[in-house]
């Protein structure tokens, strides 16, 4: 019961963040009530926290599975990673890459949920910043490019895309409308 309760869980935050999560609509979809619901989460808290870190353990598991098959390169991790974005979108639609904005998004998150989103997001820059420092030691990137520039480039892009998939939310005109965009930008940072 406890699996079946996260992955509902996690489906509604993907689609509304903390606000959409509801003890009431789980406990209704596994036909059962809502105290069964508590007897595996406290509240409703307790529960977006662990759908938060099972998504940023996962999301940050493939980024760096992306990362460790780009060694000293910058511009294939980030290429690869707009390629795994669209798999994901075609796997699950397009609200499944970024619970974290979600809640970021949201107002009504608790300081926890924030303070996880913001953990991922830091994390994720570490790795950006460490892959594009090693490439432009290897001579791949311009030697003359700021990092901590290219590294916020390169989050905004990646995140911005997460966001207008979302915001576009039918998948055939997000693919017309953003494929490549973020592949574009990195072809720019050759030495």
């Amino acid at each position: 019961m406890r699996e079946q309760i996260l992955q509902i869980a996690d489906r509604q935050m993907k689609e509304g963040g903390y606000s959409h999560l509801s003890f009431a609509t789980i406990a209704k979809t596994l036909d059962t009530t809502r105290a069964n619901i508590h007897y595996h989460f406290d509240n409703k808290e307790t529960l977006a926290i662990e759908v938060t870190k099972r998504y940023m353990a996962d999301q940050f598991a493939d980024i760096k599975k992306i990362a460790a098959a780009h060694p000293n390169d910058f511009i294939g991790f980030i290429e690869a990673l707009e390629d795994h974005h669209w798999e994901e979108v075609d796997l699950h639609g397009p609200n499944c890459t970024c619970v974290c904005s979600q809640v970021l998004g949201n107002n009504c998150s608790p300081q926890s949920l924030v303070t996880l989103a913001r953990t991922q997001s830091t994390e994720v820059m570490e790795v950006l910043h460490a892959l594009a420092s090693d490439a432009q030691k290897a001579g791949q990137l311009n030697k003359k490019l700021a990092l901590n520039i290219v590294v916020a480039q390169a989050g905004a892009l990646c995140l911005g895309l997460m966001q207008l998939t979302m915001h576009i939310g039918e998948v055939t005109a997000a693919k017309v409308a953003l494929t490549g965009i973020v592949k574009q930008w990195a072809k720019t940072l050759r030495h």
